[in-house]
């Protein structure tokens, strides 16, 4: 997306709004620091500025707001694996391996199937 906005806001402290490339406004809010300027190009991973507790923030933290067309959005429902951001590692190793276990499972069967076709 492109940096749409990058400066000090009255509620928001320093802030970063990009525009994303679906036309959605993200915004990130309460940065200690902002390294996005207006008009830079960013894609995921991009380092735009850092947590902090600008503005009206009682505590460190990244405020994250996504928009379309003025209406605000649940961002869960709309960031890229979502649930995997809020887990674990632990949770994720445990769902990996049970991934696995399953794979394994279904190649077995499928073996026993093509050898039950083989003897009939």
């Amino acid at each position: 997306g492109v940096v749409v906005f990058s400066s000090r806001h009255k509620s928001y402290g320093i802030c970063v709004i990009v525009r994303q490339l679906d036309g959605r406004l993200a915004r990130y809010a309460h940065m200690s620091k902002s390294v996005a300027r207006f008009g830079d190009e960013v894609t995921r991973g991009t380092v735009i500025g850092y947590v902090g507790r600008t503005g009206r923030a009682t505590g460190s933290h990244l405020h994250f707001e996504l928009l379309d067309d003025g209406e605000y959005l649940d961002p869960a429902e709309h960031i890229w694996l979502a649930t995997e951001l809020v887990k674990t590692p632990q949770e994720l190793a445990m769902e990996e391996a049970e991934r696995e276990a399953l794979a394994a499972n279904e190649k077995t069967a499928a073996e026993t199937v093509g050898t039950q076709q083989t003897v009939e």
